[in-house]
């Protein structure tokens, strides 16, 4: 399963408000995933990486995503953090700011 799939599927999530439709999506998603990766998929759709009694967590914070977007981008982490005002979201944000320097 490639990755942007799993992205786009997410990105339906975010945009879809009834409840019913999550579900059937979550379904879809579910019977879609290859068995070796089912569990990596169902752990990141309830945002995690791993179970919890492994102590595995990702721990990244809002600022350390900025600070690594405007290394990326090589834009400010202040027109950053505009963008994100503007759109209210840091995905939206990096998707954005992303699209103006392709």
């Amino acid at each position: 399963m490639e990755y942007k799939k799993l992205a786009e599927f997410y990105q339906f999530l975010e945009e879809t408000t009834s409840r019913i439709e999550m579900t059937n999506a979550l379904v879809r998603l579910f019977q879609e995933t290859p068995e070796e990766l089912i569990d990596k998929v169902v752990y990141l759709s309830i945002g995690r990486i791993a179970p919890e009694y492994t102590g595995l967590d990702y721990n990244f914070s809002e600022k350390s995503a900025i600070k690594a977007l405007s290394a990326v981008l090589g834009i400010s982490e202040h027109d950053i953090q505009k963008e994100i005002i503007q759109t209210g979201d840091l995905g939206d944000a990096g998707e954005k700011l992303l699209k103006k320097q392709i």
